[in-house]
């Protein structure tokens, strides 16, 4: 079936009883983020859903992984010794990354994903279940903080450390539910890519302008091409609609596009949220104010 969960019978000849590998990736997600069951966890759609609602973000893969775990503590007396509780279980990833994806990952500092799947080189998504439930949970988180870059020294390669330490170790030892999907590799999946559009030119019938990748840091930017008119939002100043009769992409530069409607005003104009755009896998850095003199 594609995935394996605990039956409270001891089996180490089960099939089950495979290696996941190393981790490779991590799926951050918002509370509440579950899939229906392990057979939806096995569909690309179901996971490419959570990505356009921005419920979960996918982290660029590892290139390694330090397991920080706490052991367990024990009180020792002259007549014995006795169980005081389980250690912490804490990791820190390690992200290949430079200054502009950087900045990118700490914007996770900001709060709102407290939860996390873990994928593997195996292809493997490791998250957990409830008695009784159906569903597919990531893990919980109690704190996750993505470090100062490391920089290239000449030896080794910058970094992005990202420290994740689990709100409840024993999810993974007592509730563990893994996910193996055959149709889809998860180490392929791609988080949105932030998009950002500037203004050539406005009167009140056309509107040209740009939609770029931005790479602030470094100055320069990578067209985005094949947008439609459904995936983009023109307003007024005062935040009504206005109506686009079409989009077309410029011939000769990319990711230029020529928006036409009648009777034009000053406003903004923005890509739809992700979910509701006709093209899939970007966001909008904001809305970029439209002047019509």
């Amino acid at each position: 079936m594609g995935y394996c969960e605990t039956a409270g019978v001891l089996q180490p000849s089960t099939p089950c009883n495979l290696s996941e590998g190393m981790i490779k990736k991590i799926i951050f997600a918002k509370d509440g983020v579950s899939l229906a069951t392990g057979d939806a966890a096995m569909t690309k759609a179901a996971w490419d859903t959570l990505i356009q609602n921005k419920d979960i973000i996918v982290m660029p893969a590892a290139i390694s992984v330090e397991q920080m775990n706490e052991g367990a503590i024990y009180e020792q007396t002259p007549l014995g010794s006795m169980f005081v509780r389980d250690g912490r279980k804490e990791m820190k990833v390690n992200i290949n990354s430079n200054m502009s994806l950087h900045s990118l990952i700490r914007t996770l500092n900001n709060g709102g994903y407290n939860n996390a799947f873990i994928c593997y080189t195996s292809g493997v998504i490791a998250g957990t279940k409830n008695v009784g439930d159906v569903k597919f949970y990531p893990y919980a988180i109690e704190l996750s903080h993505v470090e100062y870059h490391t920089d290239n020294d000449g030896a080794v390669g910058g970094k992005t450390p990202v420290f994740i330490s689990f709100a409840d170790p024993t999810e993974f030892e007592d509730r563990p539910m893994y996910v193996k999907p055959t149709a889809f590799n998860v180490l392929r999946l791609e988080p949105l890519k932030n998009a950002e559009i500037s203004i050539v030119s406005a009167s009140a019938t056309s509107i040209v302008f740009d939609v770029n990748i931005p790479h602030i840091k470094y100055g320069f930017q990578n067209p985005i091409e094949g947008l439609v008119v459904a995936d983009f939002v023109l307003l007024k100043a005062d935040g009504s609609a206005q109506t686009l009769s079409g989009v077309v992409e410029d011939a000769l530069v990319d990711g230029r596009y020529t928006a036409s409607g009648t009777g034009l005003v000053t406003g903004s104009l923005n890509l739809k949220e992700p979910s509701a755009m006709t093209t899939k896998g970007f966001a909008s850095i904001g809305a970029v104010a439209v002047t019509i003199a």
